[in-house]
């Protein structure tokens, strides 16, 4: 009897100390922090030390806007950036991180660039648990905590990304228009909290990447007639009888998006193509487009200042605008932390993605020599610099030593379509077995500039192993082509040499190991490239990060059939984000013009059945 109750009295116990140990664990604390906190140093690093501010590169697109005004169209852009965030009590400002003309306005060590966006901050705040104020005795509640340190030193903050105060952005027809007092624009207040909308603020913080969306007013542009301004929309109404375009204010949506350089694959060492003395010298190369009166739009040559004679040719400096082919470009040697332990080098970050960085050759661009003629820079000699690999390094225009072409890898520059695009633009596909089953006009307008590329490349590599004597004319070519071999231009009507392919065989070992060029659908199929991502990714029109074949299905009264832009570093040349728009109406309207001009020509539709609109049920 006793023992059955000391079993029942331990029993008891046991329960009393399993519900203590309950109520003893801890349970998740209670997060009062509301959305859209942003850690400062995503934006300058360690919050008291401006040394290490991170630059971004920062480009603004059009992403959409109103049929009826045509003065800032689909596809109008502005020019890529550098800038630096700078963070005051009631405004966070983006200033132009590099000097414009040598006045050292935008020194990358200073905040004192011109500012090209600033974002009201509404508050500044540490994430940490509440506690008792009389014990300090932390509670479990996690605030906003908006006492304890003075504005600046806390961590975190929220901006108000509905309005961007800097009302030009500087892209090409606003800026035109407001010089010549055609438009008037007028920022919008516009924010978008639904993280599924497109135009909600977007962060991937871990990319070194967000954009916001923003709106404008643009009024309509008038005609001087009758001795007064008349809105245009007016005119054209009293010609036509219609009220097609409405002549109330108009809206542009603009996307900015901003994008850290030390997240930008293969920036870090990228080889610019300087052409300051022959800007317009290489056919067909859009590089050397830049003036002063374009500053900020497209790249314009940078232009030192001289105290005695202010502005001189000698000082200036122009770039051609290149897109980055490369894994690497230059020589890299050795690890480091800073520029000091690179012996007149540079701490560059290698093209790995891993963080880590080694030192740049140092050389001397104004005294570049081959003095003994092996297709080397004296400068960049093997001996010298320590490279194992082939001979061919010259020295660049940023003062390193290059590596050679033919030990350079290949990265594939990769062109997105928009999810606009008509499916009868693309390659038809089966989305069950996801082999492609036929080649779509998109496509097929890469893959043609992409059998040049690799054409170019190829000889290229040709002309360095000919150059340093590594073998003659026929021994070189037969590297890097097959012989007696062609291939016709896929979309053309030419032929070209056919370059090897390394395919992991002896005689192709020198043959090119990737595309050059390629496209990415959007989202991204099977057999897509690598470099776009796997099956599935999208790319959202706007991002600096992607270069675009843009096609916009809808009505506009944009002033073209197609606009597009290769806008660079202002620094480097390197192409950054660079898009191909085509507005539908126009290339359905050429398409369906070129159709009766046949028809009409082949007696299947006669000038009464075009006036009568018969094409329009075709």
């Amino acid at each position: 009897m006793n023992s059955r109750w000391t079993r029942r009295l331990i029993a008891g116990l046991g329960l009393i100390a399993l519900n203590a140990v309950g109520c003893a664990q801890e349970r998740e604390p209670i997060n009062q922090v509301q959305a859209d906190a942003l850690s400062k140093e995503f934006f300058v690093g360690k919050i008291s030390d401006p040394s290490d501010d991170p630059i971004f590169y920062w480009r603004n697109f059009v992403v959409d806007g109103s049929e009826a005004q045509s003065m800032v169209g689909i596809g109008s852009w502005g020019g890529v950036d550098r800038i630096k965030w700078e963070i005051t009590e009631n405004m966070l400002i983006a200033r132009r991180a590099y000097n414009i003309a040598g006045d050292n306005k935008g020194d990358p060590g200073k905040t004192n660039g011109s500012i090209v966006a600033a974002y009201p901050i509404t508050k500044h705040f540490d994430i940490k648990r509440a506690y008792n104020p009389q014990t300090g005795e932390d509670l479990n509640v996690v605030t906003e905590n908006t006492t304890d340190r003075v504005w600046y030193q806390r961590d975190h903050m929220r901006v108000d990304w509905s309005l961007n105060l800097v009302d030009t952005p500087l892209w090409f027809d606003m800026f035109a228009g407001k010089v010549f007092g055609d438009i008037k624009v007028t920022p919008l207040a516009y924010y978008v909290n639904d993280r599924s909308n497109p135009d909600a603020p977007h962060f991937e913080p871990e990319q070194g990447y967000f954009d916001v969306t923003s709106k404008f007013w643009v009024e309509p542009e008038s005609t001087h007639m009758w001795g007064m301004d008349i809105p245009s929309c007016v005119i054209q109404g009293l010609y036509t009888g219609s009220a097609v375009d409405s002549c109330d204010p108009q809206e542009a949506v603009v996307r900015s998006s901003y994008w850290k350089m030390d997240k930008v694959p293969s920036a870090a060492d990228f080889e610019p193509l300087e052409n300051t003395h022959a800007a317009l010298d290489i056919v067909g190369n859009p590089g050397g487009l830049g003036d002063s009166f374009q500053v900020g739009i497209v790249t314009p040559p940078r232009v030192e200042w001289d105290p005695q004679y202010g502005y001189t040719d000698a000082g200036m400096e122009s770039h051609m605008h290149v897109h980055n082919i490369w894994k690497q470009s230059h020589i890299m040697r050795g690890s480091c932390t800073t520029d000091a332990e690179c012996g007149g080098g540079s701490c560059v970050l290698t093209p790995d993605g891993n963080g880590a960085k080694a030192c740049t050759v140092p050389c001397s661009y104004d005294k570049r020599g081959d003095a003994d003629n092996n297709g080397t820079d004296d400068q960049c000699e093997n001996a010298n610099t320590g490279y194992s690999g082939n001979q061919g390094s010259q020295c660049s225009s940023r003062n390193w030593c290059t590596l050679p072409i033919r030990d350079r890898r290949i990265k594939p520059v990769t062109y997105w379509v928009n999810q606009d695009i008509p499916a009868e633009l693309l390659d038809h596909w089966d989305p069950n077995s996801g082999q492609r089953l036929d080649v779509g006009s998109s496509e097929d307008l890469i893959e043609s500039w992409n059998q040049l590329m690799r054409f170019s490349v190829a000889k290229a590599r040709e002309v360095e192993c000919r150059r340093t004597n590594t073998g003659d004319r026929g021994t070189c070519h037969g590297y890097y082509f097959y012989p007696n071999q062609t291939e016709m231009v896929s979309f053309g009507a030419w032929d070209i040499e056919k370059p090897r392919l390394n395919d992991g065989s002896q005689e192709n070992a020198a043959g090119l190991e990737d595309q050059v060029l390629t496209m990415c659908h959007n989202p991204v199929r099977p057999y897509d490239n690598a470099a776009c991502g796997p099956r599935g990714t999208t790319a959202r029109v706007g991002d600096i990060r992607r270069n675009f074949m843009y096609y916009w299905p809808y009505a506009s009264r944009a002033p073209w059939g197609g606009i597009a832009n290769w806008e660079a570093d202002p620094v480097t040349g390197m192409i950054i984000g660079a898009a191909a728009t085509t507005m539908g109406r126009s290339a359905t309207y050429a398409a369906a013009m070129v159709r009766d001009i046949i028809m009409v020509a082949n007696g299947e539709l006669s000038f009464e059945d075009i006036t009568n609109g018969t094409p329009a049920a075709l």
